[in-house]
């Protein structure tokens, strides 16, 4: 108890904040990803019924004159596919969750950033399977 009391009270005085994720749940887990200045962590988790997506911008590129992020929940077998997906603005910080009902198989995050056309960075999480 003494040691999350501390662990709190360090959190409070640096001023982070710390917030339950999707991310934080049984499987998947998170992947980073550093290319053209840009860090981007790419997740995915689950309980058992439903299986979420989201994704975390760590760090920022150039914007360019257009930038955007796409990231998509993947179902890898039996159907395959997206079972869901978004589209967000160039923002630091947590993008999502996505989710969908878990039925039998593998899936997964997939996302890029989009500055002026091209992808500059993207990635995949570690999966999560039923």
């Amino acid at each position: 108890m003494v040691t999350r009391v501390a662990v709190a009270a360090a959190v409070v005085a640096t001023g982070l904040a710390v917030a339950p994720s999707p991310a934080s749940a049984a499987g998947g887990g998170c992947s980073t990803y550093v290319r053209n200045g840009w860090n981007i962590g790419v997740c995915s988790s689950d309980n058992g019924a439903t299986v979420f997506g989201d994704v975390y911008v760590n760090a920022r590129g150039s914007l360019g004159s257009s930038c955007y992020i796409y990231f998509s929940l993947n179902k890898d077998s039996l159907g395959g596919g997206d079972v869901a997906k978004r589209q967000d603005g160039c923002y630091s910080g947590r993008h999502g969750a996505i989710s969908a009902p878990m039925s039998k198989g593998t899936y997964y995050t997939y996302a890029v950033v989009v500055v002026d056309g091209y992808n500059v960075n993207y990635g995949f999480s570690p999966n999560s399977t039923k």
